[in-house]
């Protein structure tokens, strides 16, 4: 009775340290399990703050761009409205007033749709005029007549030049839609002014004129070179004719003295005899 009860706990203590040594080894894969995961989990919300760091980024840069747009667009609406008004008084050309007065205008309802676009969109703007703006409205002060027609006139195409391009841009790569319709709805009066500065300045005759200027310097450049190749040509072949008249005549005189001498040998043969 005692043989077999010792068996039976002998068994029974087997059947239980086996079943610790499963039991230890099924933990470490329960654990490095555990590890797998939390690690993919990690990984998953990494690339996630980085999917989220990269659009974050993509619509601050976005938001800039269309941050920098309004700033040019209000700073330009507030100097031609200045120059335009400064053109009414000083200007001598009365065409010159009546487009004055006409860009003033359109200036003062762009900058009205700015400010009510930028306020939709949450965008800030400024109506603080650049130092270089302020620097070209203190030099057409000074100015008076023709000198100022001429110099107000180059200014406007030369600022509605760039402001095309600003509002070419916005308007096709613009992110916010109000800002982009703004830049969509105003660019057609932007390029009228352009045209209009370009008209009234004669920017088609100033290019043909300068075009044709060129065309001169290089056709009167031509003729000139021509002439002097001409003239090269004409010495070369002078200086080979007298070159070749002296190798005739050095031949000749050769000649001549083979046949006096000759001539001499043949007298003298005839007095001996």
């Amino acid at each position: 009775m005692k043989k077999e009860t010792f068996a039976a706990v002998a068994t029974l203590a087997t059947m239980m340290f086996m079943s610790r040594g499963a039991m230890a080894q099924d933990q470490p894969d329960r654990s490095s399990s555990s590890s797998s995961g939390q690690s993919s989990q990690q990984d998953q919300s990494g690339s996630a703050r980085q999917a989220g760091s990269r659009a974050g980024q993509g619509g601050q840069q976005s938001q800039n761009m269309d941050q920098k747009f309004v700033e040019f667009a209000s700073t330009n609406d507030q100097f031609e409205i200045q120059a335009s008004k400064l053109a009414e008084r000083q200007a001598s050309d009365e065409q010159i007033k009546q487009m004055a007065r006409q860009i003033a205008e359109d200036h003062q309802q762009s900058s009205q749709k700015l400010q009510q676009a930028a306020q939709q969109a949450g965008v800030q703007v400024s109506q603080q005029l650049k130092p270089h703006q302020q620097a070209m409205l203190q030099e057409l002060q000074q100015l008076q007549g023709q000198e100022f027609d001429r110099a107000w006139l180059y200014g406007n195409v030369a600022g509605h030049t760039k402001a095309v391009l600003k509002f070419r841009d916005e308007a096709r790569e613009g992110q916010n839609e109000q800002i982009k319709q703004f830049a969509q709805q105003t660019l057609p009066t932007i390029q009228k002014h352009l045209q209009h500065a370009q008209e009234m300045a004669q920017f088609d005759s100033a290019q043909t004129a300068g075009a044709t200027e060129r065309a001169s310097d290089r056709s009167s450049s031509d003729r000139s070179s021509d002439r002097s190749g001409s003239r090269s040509e004409r010495g070369s072949r002078s200086g080979r004719g007298i070159t070749d008249g002296n190798s005739d005549t050095s031949g000749t005189g050769t000649q001549s003295g083979s046949s006096s001498s000759s001539s001499g040998t043949g007298t003298s043969g005839g007095t001996n005899r």
